[in-house]
């Protein structure tokens, strides 16, 4: 189970506060590459867009932006090449308006439905996952505050 509460201050403020997940063939992310990366977004600020974005949401590789419901909230999946990496992306992005400024539950139905549109997951292992914030851009300082986090 994992939780997280947050709260951000700035003017102009362009980033993300996310999940990040990479998954790959060994159960330790150490060695090699990522097969894949999984982001679950908890807010969109700005401008900023998620990897395929700009990609017609990952319609270049073949795959439209779906809307999908998981764990009783709204999200749009996105796919998309992280060229820096060289690590295929999946996305889910609260649709435009909208922020889960305190998120809690178990993250396996984001990776069940991906399983379910991709079999090649499914022999996958979660190497690492982390949460917090990629902050690009701010008029002044921008400020990410945590009020609770735990991965349980």
């Amino acid at each position: 189970m994992l939780t997280v509460s947050f709260s951000y201050s700035g003017e102009d403020v362009i980033g993300d506060v996310a999940y990040d997940a990479f998954l790959g063939e060994g159960c330790s992310g150490t060695t090699g590459q990522h097969s894949y990366e999984v982001m679950i977004w908890l807010a969109a600020l700005g401008s900023l867009g998620p990897i395929g974005s700009s990609d017609d949401g990952g319609s270049a590789f073949g795959f439209a932006p779906r809307n999908v419901k998981i764990s009783n909230s709204d999200w749009v999946l996105y796919y998309g090449m992280n060229y820096g990496t060289n690590t295929p992306v999946y996305s889910f992005i609260p649709p435009a308006g909208t922020q889960y400024n305190s998120f809690g539950g178990d993250l396996m139905p984001f990776f069940t439905y991906l399983k379910g549109i991709n079999g090649a997951l499914s022999s996958l292992f979660l190497q690492s996952i982390q949460a917090g914030t990629e902050a690009v851009n701010a008029t002044g300082p921008a400020v990410f505050t945590t009020s609770s986090y735990s991965i349980g």
